[in-house]
């Protein structure tokens, strides 16, 4: 299975948004083609993700089987920081995914973009947004 990596500087993912991608530009990203790494779930960094709901799981799931994975995971140093739920049904469903390899100085920040870029997500309720405060 192969996949492309990408790696971006930290201050080009915009973390306000609700797309995170949205600002990340051809220009501004090196792409190339490899074999797909293994990625590390971090359990206190899956921690800070809430749950999918059954029904949720399985809508994301039919969408990964019917149209492929559509948004890449990011990672830092090979640990998953976006896309837990896509990479575990990816990897059940033997389907291909893209990362984009982000860069922090140490675990603290990247828990503080995992945390921003979570808040900024349309799919979270109050009482999750409140837990990410």
């Amino acid at each position: 299975m192969a996949g492309s990596v990408q790696t971006i500087p930290t201050e080009i993912a915009d973390l306000g948004q609700s797309e995170p991608m949205a600002e990340i530009q051809p220009d501004n990203v090196t792409t190339k083609m490899s074999e797909i790494p293994a990625l590390t779930i971090d359990p206190e960094f899956r921690g800070l993700i809430p749950p999918l709901t059954d029904g949720e799981r399985a809508a994301l799931k039919e969408s990964i089987e019917t149209h492929g994975c559509q948004y890449p995971l990011i990672v830092w140093k090979n640990i998953i920081l976006d896309g837990h739920h896509r990479y575990e049904i990816c990897i059940e469903s033997d389907r291909p995914f893209k990362t984009i390899e982000m860069e922090f100085p140490d675990r603290t920040e990247a828990k503080i973009w995992m945390i921003k870029n979570q808040r900024g997500r349309r799919n979270l309720n109050e009482s999750q947004r409140a837990m990410l405060q």
